[in-house]
């Protein structure tokens, strides 16, 4: 009969259920359950066990469920072995991110520094535990395209004032350009297009009068590291003039008129 008694519970629950997900396909009837629950609070909320015998007697109830040998049903599970909680993570990831991403939520301590005892616990727990990605690269770690984009993003945070080794002066001493979603210094730019191709890494592109930002190409002196190197530490010496650079390159111009 339990079990007879059990099956037509069951049974009859589904049905509910089957009969409820049609309702919810309503938009209508989705409006007035949202509309009927606007304004109205949860019954257990702001009650306690100490303060509500309903609660209270609820709470003894699952102890005493728990103090027979009952466990969490959850016991146990990961969301790497249970399909039903890989399913609850996932979607609960894609809410949280949508509504971070929609400026609805924002993480509880944000803005607020941390401790200096939470800083300790925190190194404490680190010690002796190796890092996951250790030994691992930008692109094992993040993938080549995202890396990429990672690595420039860090190079351009570290650059002017925001380099530890800044020593002042224009923290945008040359004109950057988006070339094809690769951001490279102007001067380079226009040297590469004058000549058809990339420029190699051992080759340097100089400013003949010193002003980084006269981009004009009879201004711009294609030289390897070496020569630039060892003329720039002339100049600086004043052993040179900036007009004995044509003793060491060709400026790009004349070198078209060639």
């Amino acid at each position: 009969m339990m079990t007879m008694h059990l099956s037509k519970v069951l049974a009859r629950d589904e049905r509910l259920s089957e009969a409820i997900k049609e309702k919810w396909k309503d938009p209508e009837y989705r409006r007035k359950q949202r509309d009927a629950r606007m304004g109205h609070k949860a019954w257990g909320k702001g009650k306690t066990k100490e303060t509500d015998k309903r609660i209270a007697k609820m709470a003894v109830a699952i102890q005493k469920q728990y103090d027979n040998g009952r466990e969490p049903w959850i016991k146990g599970r990961t969301k790497e072995t249970d399909p039903i909680l890989m399913v609850a993570a996932k979607k609960h990831s894609e809410t949280l991110k949508r509504l971070f991403r929609e400026g609805k939520l924002t993480a509880l301590n944000k803005g607020i520094p941390l401790s200096e005892e939470t800083k300790r616990k925190i190194s404490e727990s680190k010690v002796g535990v190796p890092s996951p990605r250790k030994g691992m690269s930008y692109d094992q770690i993040y993938g080549v395209e995202e890396a990429k984009i990672k690595r420039l993003n860090n190079s351009l945070a570290k650059r002017g004032s925001n380099n530890p080794h800044w020593k002042g002066g224009d923290p945008k001493r040359y004109r950057l350009v988006n070339n094809g979603g690769r951001v490279m210094s102007e001067h380079r730019l226009i040297a590469e297009r004058f000549f058809g191709r990339r420029l190699g890494f051992n080759e340097v592109v100089h400013h003949m009068d010193g002003d980084p930002k006269n981009n004009d190409p009879a201004n711009l002196l294609l030289m390897n590291r070496g020569e630039h190197v060892a003329f720039e530490w002339a100049l600086h010496k004043d052993e040179v003039e900036r007009e004995d650079a044509f003793q060491l390159g060709i400026s790009i111009t004349l070198m078209g008129d060639r």
